[in-house]
């Protein structure tokens, strides 16, 4: 079974993604801040992280540069999420190492297909960086 990391301050945002990558087969753990999303992928390897920009403490983007520094996570698809989706948003999760950058709110109808394309990505290809996150 696939496992997914959700990394979301909000419970009932949180409970919503847990519930949908549940009926995609996910074992799903979700956290609210990226101090205890750290704790975890230390404890456990995940398939898939998926991760709010603004996090309490310690941003997304930070909790991104520090999975792809990790030798045992660098690899690791990370979908960054954001209701703040400016160009210059999107750079800076580029920059940062995210595999995908999606819109808040989240498109359900299309939300599972894209995170199996990734999460079967890994597979396929050592780099998860989508080219099309401009």
């Amino acid at each position: 079974m696939k496992s997914a990391l959700i990394v979301e301050p909000d419970a009932q945002g949180r409970l919503a993604l847990a519930s949908l990558l549940h009926d995609l087969g996910f074992h799903v753990h979700g956290v609210g801040s990226a101090e205890d999303a750290a704790t975890m992928l230390a404890q456990l390897r995940f398939h898939v992280v998926i991760t709010e920009m603004a996090l309490p403490l310690m941003s997304g983007l930070v909790l991104v540069e520090s999975i792809r520094a990790s030798p045992t996570t660098q690899t690791m698809p990370i979908i960054v999420a954001s209701a703040h989706c400016t160009a210059e948003v999107k750079r800076l999760a580029r920059a940062a190492g995210c595999s995908k950058f999606v819109d808040k709110p989240i498109d359900v109808a299309t939300f599972g297909a894209q995170v199996l394309e990734l999460v079967g990505a890994r597979s396929r290809s050592p780099s998860v960086v989508d080219p099309r996150i401009r």
